[in-house]
């Protein structure tokens, strides 16, 4: 309890109301600053993003999907210091968001897509999203597990420890997985003889070996400078489009 307790308030830090501004990038293109709506109820974080205004800037509400990986990657680093995974649910539908208060389909289905769907610790899609606009467009951000379940990507970030705001890292990647391998190691052997949430620790080791293998030995050696400025993300036509 109490290290749930430490994290949530860590990511309460977080809270706060939708916002979007558009500008010119100076070259003849468009940015776009995205702050979602952020709130924290029990050991929930909830995150959504109007499709409606989103539109109003010229942007396809599934963009914004594709790029919470930073704030769940946030989310999650922070957790597995305390040695806590997450899971959770993503989905499009009808939703009321404004401070704490919380309701509508969406919600419904953002729950019993982490429910029956996530099952590990990983961010599974509803079906409800495939209704997006443009989602085909961009729905190869999203891989297909082994079991069908689309999922929002967001282990690389984890690695790399991205921060929730614009383009940084932490560069002491080496020590930071060393740290990673050695606790899920331990949390396995710990939990021998307890096939649930062994099955957790396990699926996210395999996880966590699979993607470091797609990024490199290069990534994985380095143990520089924190805070190290990343690759700003590109939007199409729209620009840069950047949460927080």
């Amino acid at each position: 309890t109490e290290k749930l307790l430490r994290l949530l308030k860590h990511v309460a830090e977080l809270k706060g109301e939708f916002s979007i501004q558009s500008k010119d990038d100076g070259s003849g293109g468009k940015q776009t600053l995205v702050r979602p709506a952020i709130s924290v109820a029990s050991d929930n974080v909830i995150i959504s993003y109007p499709a409606s205004e989103l539109k109003e800037h010229g942007l396809a509400a599934v963009i914004p999907a594709t790029m919470m990986s930073r704030l769940i990657a946030y989310v999650a680093w922070n957790g597995f210091e305390s040695r806590l995974l997450v899971r959770g649910g993503v989905a499009f539908g009808p939703l009321y968001h404004s401070g704490d208060v919380v309701f509508g389909p969406a919600l419904v289905d953002a729950y019993e897509t982490e429910r029956e769907v996530a099952i590990y610790p990983r961010i599974a899609l509803s079906p409800s999203m495939s209704n997006m606009p443009d989602f085909d467009k961009w729905k190869h951000n999203f891989p297909v597990a082994d079991d069908g379940a689309r999922l929002l990507p967001y282990m690389a970030d984890f690695i790399l420890r991205m921060s929730p705001g614009i383009g940084h890292f932490n560069m002491h990647v080496k020590p930071w997985m060393a740290e990673v391998r050695a606790v899920v190691k331990q949390e396995c052997e710990t939990l021998a003889g307890n096939p649930k949430p062994l099955s957790k620790w396990a699926w996210f080791g395999n996880k966590l070996e699979e993607v470091a293998l797609q990024l490199g030995p290069q990534l994985l050696e380095l143990d520089g400078p924190a805070d190290t400025e990343a690759s700003e993300a590109t939007a199409g036509p729209t620009g840069g489009v950047h949460t927080f």
